[in-house]
């Protein structure tokens, strides 16, 4: 049988040993390839809903309008390089 200060000795010892094998790469100091090869838990926990993306069926929606096609392209003018120093 154990003695009563022996016994929180143990106890104190196998929460250390617990909280010990509890730490990763993420909560100490430790180096990411001690982690080992597990994966990491997924972050996005949301469900898909099972409808379709978009909006309401029928809704004529907003958006911009193409330009009809022109011959001429406007540009711009580019800024004159530098002389050389020399």
């Amino acid at each position: 049988m154990l003695e009563l200060t022996g016994g929180l000795s143990l106890c104190k010892k196998i929460q250390e040993l617990e909280e010990k094998t509890a730490k990763d790469s993420h909560n100490s100091g430790k180096p990411p390839s001690s982690d080992g090869c597990q994966k990491p838990a997924p972050k996005n926990l949301r469900k898909k809903s099972g409808r379709p993306s978009g909006g309401q069926l029928g809704h004529p929606g907003h958006a911009l309008r193409y330009l009809p096609a022109c011959g001429s392209m406007a540009t711009r003018s580019r800024r004159p390089s530098m002389p050389l120093a020399t």
